[in-house]
């Protein structure tokens, strides 16, 4: 069952990938460096301090660069497709947040 969902090649399976990691990863990021810190708290740091909040993202767009060489390099290029405008809508977001809000 797992083997067939990863050879899944459709672009809104690559979005819906490309959405999940991120948070994921950023969940992960909190329990290994910020666990000490309400949820609450380690959010309100990253909303009010854009440097962390830009090295925040790209360790959790990371993890998307890595699973989108997978797909491109096993000829899965919708899924791919997905997940580079999922990369490509938080990566702006976070740009879009740090410089104008």
């Amino acid at each position: 069952m797992a083997g067939n969902i990863i050879k899944t090649n459709k672009i809104s399976f690559g979005v819906i990938i490309g959405f999940l990691v991120p948070i994921l990863s950023l969940f992960i990021y909190y329990f290994i460096k910020f666990r000490m810190f309400a949820i609450s708290d380690f959010f309100r740091l990253l909303i009010n301090n854009k440097p962390l909040l830009t090295g925040v993202t790209i360790i959790c767009l990371f993890l998307n660069i890595l699973i989108f060489t997978f797909y491109i390099n096993s000829h899965r290029d919708k899924t791919a497709i997905g997940l580079f405008i999922s990369t490509f809508i938080y990566a702006g977001t976070s740009i879009i947040y740090k410089y104008f809000f």
